[in-house]
């Protein structure tokens, strides 16, 4: 005790003239698989008009952890993520999901990251004849709702590890047209986000989305319920590398 008293004790870390820094309470809990990342995909911004948008996410892995074992129930398989509640009363162009956090297991790897695609649906959302009750989003043939090659229409990468910590906030990522192709993906296993993105578009192999689109995708560590985590800080450094080019 004492030595944990002189170890935590200001004076002896500062000089007289600096104050103590604030403690940041994210690295209070170091990452661990079983309790995992809780991720939630909020909004998308600039999409386009006409269409009912879902998104659609799995984990990337990196170089370190790419060929470890899938470990079904503990970690380390494949895990996806697809938004189910929409917001109707959203803008098509800004959609808003309400689904709960998703809890993925992925190995602690510097490079994993979350590859989230924005997917479209021919859809046409119907009133209910009486008001009372919400309409219905049907296909515009009266078939049943299927996603096609064709309604795969812009993509982020969001990454998801500080070090021996989640990578927690509000990540807000540039949107990108197409699909990535398996070059970025090769390229992303082994490199940071925002360099990727970087050598992406002066390079010309990324093509940023025609209405200059961006995502929000909340991340926190898996310890933490949807309702009792802190205060998530804004992570908009991916937004501005990608606009700032």
């Amino acid at each position: 005790m004492t030595w944990y008293k002189n170890k935590i004790n200001v004076k002896n870390q500062l000089s007289l003239v600096q104050s103590a820094p604030y403690l940041n309470i994210w690295h209070c809990v170091r990452y661990h698989q079983e309790s995992g990342i809780r991720i939630r995909i909020a909004q998308a911004f600039g999409t386009v008009k006409g269409l009912y948008v879902n998104a659609f996410a799995r984990i990337i892995k990196g170089t370190e952890s790419k060929n470890l074992p899938e470990l079904t129930g503990q970690g380390g398989e494949d895990e996806k993520i697809f938004t189910c509640k929409l917001d109707l009363t959203s803008l098509q162009k800004s959609p808003q999901w309400t689904d709960p956090s998703t809890l993925l297991h992925p190995y602690l790897d510097t490079y994993t990251v979350l590859l989230v695609q924005l997917l479209s649906l021919d859809a046409v959302y119907t009133r209910d004849p009486s008001g009372q009750r919400p309409g219905q989003v049907t296909s515009r043939s009266g078939n049943a709702l299927q996603l096609t090659a064709k309604g795969r229409l812009t993509w982020t990468v969001i990454p998801l590890f500080d070090g021996k910590y989640v990578r927690n906030g509000q990540h807000r990522a540039p949107l990108f047209e197409g699909i990535p192709s398996p070059e970025f993906l090769d390229y992303i296993r082994s490199h940071p986000v925002k360099d990727a993105f970087v050598d992406g578009i002066q390079k010309k192999a990324l093509k940023i989305s025609k209405n200059y689109g961006s995502l929000t995708v909340e991340v926190w560590d898996g310890h933490y319920f949807d309702e009792e985590h802190y205060t998530l800080p804004d992570a908009i450094h991916l937004f501005h590398n990608a606009y700032c080019l």
